[in-house]
């Protein structure tokens, strides 16, 4: 057996230390930067009702894998509005598609696409999910927010982040989700008034995260 020539030993040395640094943070240390300091504020004080049933939140918190999440319902001229707020480290818990685990009953989604609404920090992109012809209708709608930013597309963001995390530490992504239940003729409606309620949580978190 060869032996390895001592003249390699320190750099070998070095390259080792340097890819061990992001295993320590990431797998023992678990170092998590939270970019909202009154986090708190985002859930509103009437959505921790949800946490009065324990399976509720065992079931959240184990599906989206998330540290901080709250859910309420309103009613506006006769239809019915839940939402539900999420916050979790692993970002893909919450982008893939989380219409399919927040809304009741396996509804077939008809189509999705993405609303981009004027805001006062810039356009706000908002998914949307149409569901089948049904009554009462459903619709579904939700911003993504990551590094304090709405995002569109989860991808980009993620892979232009990736270096600088790998040394400082995970950033959460936090998703605020709404789904409304009524006739089918009153999906603008609908829209109009998720589209006033994300506008509002996204101002919230400037508020409360960015200034």
């Amino acid at each position: 057996m060869t032996r390895l020539s001592l003249r390699y030993l320190y750099p070998l040395s070095a390259c080792l230390l340097l890819a061990l640094i992001p295993v320590v943070m990431h797998s023992y240390l678990q170092v998590e930067i939270d970019d909202c300091k009154v986090a708190g504020v985002l859930v509103p004080e009437s959505a921790q009702v949800s946490h009065s049933d324990p399976k509720r939140d065992v079931w959240i918190r184990e599906r989206f894998q998330s540290f901080q999440w709250g859910e309420g319902r309103f009613f506006r001229d006769g239809l019915r509005f839940d939402f539900t707020i999420i916050r979790s480290y692993d970002a893909k818990r919450l982008y893939h598609r989380p219409e399919n685990s927040l809304v009741e009953h396996a509804f077939v989604v008809k189509s999705r696409d993405i609303e981009w609404v004027p805001a006062d920090s810039g356009a706000l992109p908002i998914h949307r999910a149409y569901y089948e012809d049904m009554d009462p209708a459903i619709l579904a709608a939700y911003v993504l927010v990551y590094r304090s930013s709405p995002i569109a597309s989860p991808y980009w963001p993620q892979l232009r982040a990736a270096p600088v995390e790998l040394l400082s530490g995970r950033r959460p992504m936090t998703l605020f989700f709404i789904q409304a239940r009524g006739s089918a003729g009153r999906l603008r409606e609908m829209e109009d008034v998720q589209r006033e309620w994300l506008l509002s949580s996204w101002e919230n978190y400037c508020s409360a995260c960015i200034y």
